[in-house]
């Protein structure tokens, strides 16, 4: 690859001679510019476009490139191009200079692209455009922002990958407005942006990374794009940076709107080995494509709609290999995400609205809550030698409590009763609170008061909503001296999501668990329940090793 040498200054008849040969090199480049213009040389036959295949290393020095070299001698360009022939057959590869680099510009890099047929497609051409790779590099490297080789950033341990590179992989990949992407060693951030001009507003650009530092700085790229790109705001999706593994990836926390865990296009930056390819391959929907070097090939994979694949090398490629984990490190890490999934909690069930059926705007309801207007219903409530009467109404009890509904809808002698008095266990807060759930579906629920809002709640018969708050607060606060009586109150009020998570809780923490004076007093169905799930995680381990040996 490139070795880059530092700037090599000039005397004034060297610059001079520097001049000349710029000049000469613009009019031949004028004058081949109009020849492909015109599509025929001076013979009149047509040109014929160099292949990818043919394209030498020479052709990867930009032209300009030369000024910074003192001529052999000043006698005129041959002398200068025999020089730097010899030069770069002596194992110079490229070289270094500010002048070079802004000469060929965004455009210029655009413009080589296309007279090599890298660029084919105006939409990947427009991706470039949006995207330069100026904003991507260090300040210390602007310099060589355009150069047509890999840059590397040193800082950050990696690579750039060079233009043309960027271009192949985009365009086999073949876009489409609404694409989920998903870029693998994701680097600068360059080409992951690329990939959300492509997808469109519609679409999710997603890059991962090993590094932190490396994430953080692709993050900021792409922030300082939004500024210096008006275009990139106007045309790209949302682009997300995460630190993760590919191998060891949880779909499930991916950062999407339309997360199903896979993507309809995938990129990967270092070379996979044949026998990891199948787990990127999962990641693709059904139509959807990976390009990913493998071995000395960029092969290309596309996911057929009934679930089939095929294959094609797209180029010759020479990539540093993918972070591949241990076979110990996958297995538990599925065992870990399998864990995960039955320790977390249900979300807040929204039910307010399905329950009042359209009966009330829910703004109306909220606004009604601790209200006398419109009540046709008290709670009387005697404290500390006190009464207090809490209005409600019968039509949002009835739709939001099975207790009222039932009362209400029973023909006897209290369904035309307009008051009632709640058990005496139950304080005037907790009964505010609960009324508060069943008007607004929010409640101010704490561990002192969590208890007695589950016995209250299911006493009425209200939306399971509020025992899902209540679970959340106990959950919060579990920990091994609690556990045991966590599970208790779960097992017994049927919060069957807090159950769960609270066993395996306690699966994960049994020796300390086992010495708390809680653990003692459960119910013996309820330590034959953790047994059983210990039995399942066993079975589990078995069930992981067993389907990972087969897929590799």
């Amino acid at each position: 690859m490139a070795r880059r040498l530092g700037t090599i200054a000039f005397g004034e008849d060297e610059r001079e001679a520097a001049d000349e040969f710029v000049q000469a090199l613009t009019t031949d480049s004028q004058t081949e510019s109009v020849a492909e213009t015109e599509g025929e040389d001076e013979s009149g036959e047509e040109e014929q476009a160099p292949s990818r295949d043919q394209d030498s290393e020479d052709e990867l020095i930009p032209a300009a490139q030369v000024l910074m070299l003192p001529p052999a001698d000043h006698s005129g360009i041959e002398s200068t191009m025999q020089n730097i022939f010899s030069l770069v057959h002596s194992g110079i590869d490229s070289f270094t200079s500010s002048y070079a680099s802004s000469a060929l510009g965004n455009e210029g890099v655009i413009s080589q692209l296309k007279r090599r047929k890298f660029l084919v497609s105006k939409q990947v051409e427009e991706s470039f455009r949006t995207c330069p790779r100026d904003v991507f590099v260090p300040d210390s490297q602007k310099a060589v922002s355009y150069d047509m080789s890999p840059l590397r950033l040193t800082e950050y341990e990696f690579n750039i990958s060079a233009p043309d590179v960027y271009a192949n992989a985009l365009e086999v990949l073949e876009f489409k407005e609404g694409d989920r992407f998903l870029d693998i060693g994701s680097g600068c951030g360059q080409l992951t942006a690329m990939g959300a001009v492509l997808c469109g507003k519609t679409g999710s650009a997603l890059g991962i990374d090993l590094s932190e530092k490396t994430v953080s700085f692709a993050r900021s790229n792409v922030e300082k794009l939004k500024v210096e790109s008006p275009r990139f705001v106007e045309k790209a999706c949302d682009v997300e940076f995460m630190i993760a593994n590919v191998f060891l990836l949880d779909v499930e926390s991916l950062p999407s709107k339309d997360n199903d865990g896979r993507f309809d296009k995938i990129h990967c930056g270092a070379s996979c080995p044949p026998s990891r390819l199948n787990a990127l391959v999962a990641l693709l929907r059904p139509g959807g494509s990976l390009v990913t070097p493998c071995g000395k090939v960029m092969l290309l994979t596309k996911k057929h709609m009934n679930g089939s694949t095929t294959q094609k090398n797209v180029a010759a490629v020479i990539y540093g290999p993918l972070i591949v984990p241990s076979d110990l490190e996958v297995i538990m890490h599925m065992y870990r995400l399998s864990i995960g999934k039955a320790s977390r909690l249900e979300g807040h069930e929204t039910m307010i609205e399905a329950d009042l059926n359209g009966m009330v705007a829910v703004e109306e309801v909220r606004d009604l809550f601790m209200s006398h207007e419109g009540s046709d219903f008290t709670f009387v409530v005697e404290e500390n030698g006190m009464e207090y009467k809490i209005p409600a109404h019968k039509a949002i009890l009835s739709s939001r409590s099975g207790h009222f509904r039932a009362l209400f809808n029973s023909n006897m002698k209290d369904c035309v009763c307009a008051s009632t008095t709640p058990p005496e266990e139950y304080s005037k807060a907790d009964l505010i609170e609960c009324l508060r759930y069943m008007y607004t579906e929010t409640a101010n629920v704490k561990v002192e008061n969590c208890v007695q809002l589950l016995r209250l709640s299911k006493f009425y018969d209200v939306s399971a909503g509020i025992f899902r708050l209540c679970e959340e607060v106990l959950y919060s606060s579990l920990d091994t001296s609690n556990a045991a009586s966590i599970l208790h109150l779960s097992n017994w009020y049927s919060c069957e999501s807090l159950k769960n998570c609270t066993t395996q809780f306690i699966l994960d923490n049994l020796d300390e668990v086992r010495r708390s004076e809680d653990w003692s007093h459960l119910d013996r169905d309820v330590v034959e329940d953790v047994l059983i799930e210990s039995s399942k995680r066993n079975h589990m381990i078995t069930h992981l090793i067993n389907s990972f040996s087969q897929s590799t």
